[in-house]
């Protein structure tokens, strides 16, 4: 399953982190930072990547809540057909700190 990490790119460690979590256990991060050259258009990049992906994380951290970037990618979660349909997955919100890394899912 391919998996989008939404992030502001001053957590870009953080969801470096969580990329490689989420590796571990068998899924495909995405994670535009990782895959982005000089040159590239980053929007068509990020884009490319959301529409490619059935499942979400979002690190939901102060920077994160303040970035545009981050909302607007949320904001295509929540309205596209790939997530929706996700019974099970769909916008995964992690609230992270500095310390620790902690997720409501509610089923």
């Amino acid at each position: 399953m391919k998996v989008f990490v939404s992030h502001s790119h001053t957590d870009a460690p953080l969801a470096a982190r969580v990329c490689e979590g989420l590796r571990r256990e068998g899924l495909e991060a995405r994670h535009p930072d990782l895959h982005h050259l000089p040159g590239d258009n980053w929007a068509a990049n990020v884009g490319r990547a959301l529409e490619e992906s059935e499942a979400m994380v979002v690190l939901l951290t102060p920077a994160a809540v303040d970035s545009r970037h981050v909302m607007r990618e949320i904001e295509y979660a929540l309205g596209a057909r790939n997530y929706s349909n996700s019974a099970r997955i769909g916008c995964q919100p992690v609230c992270a700190s500095s310390h620790r890394l902690s997720s409501r899912r509610s089923d």
